[in-house]
């Protein structure tokens, strides 16, 4: 898949004319026209705008564009991540209450604790 066919199932996955996807992104019309049907690869900049109308991260689209990417891992992946183990496991849920009101001491307990039952 490239750019170009990304965006436009997205522009048309909203029934957008091309038009209102550039006003959206903030780019010339005949600029969206170039990137969708002549292979103009848009600037860093338009890109991230792609990617924060659309909820995507620069990375994926660098990626369509044919570039290696490795994105790091920030701190919302990570609360991402944290949120969909508690909400899939009720006993993770109950550990995490538990260890919210606990001292510094108690947690490096509680690490050494499961390090010990893992090995």
């Amino acid at each position: 898949m490239t750019l170009s066919d990304w965006l436009l199932g997205r522009i048309r996955g909203r029934g957008w004319s091309q038009r209102r996807f550039a006003a959206a992104v903030e780019i010339s019309p005949t600029e969206v026209t170039d990137i969708l049907h002549k292979g103009h690869v848009p600037g860093l900049a338009i890109l991230q705008r792609i990617a924060n109308e659309f909820d995507t991260s620069l990375a994926f689209l660098l990626q369509l564009l044919g570039y290696s990417v490795r994105e790091r891992k920030g701190i919302a992946a990570e609360t991402a991540r944290l949120a969909q183990l508690l909400q899939n496991s009720p006993l993770l849920t109950q550990i995490w209450e538990e260890l919210e009101t606990a001292t510094p001491e108690q947690l490096d307990g509680t690490l050494t604790f499961i390090r010990f039952l893992k090995s």
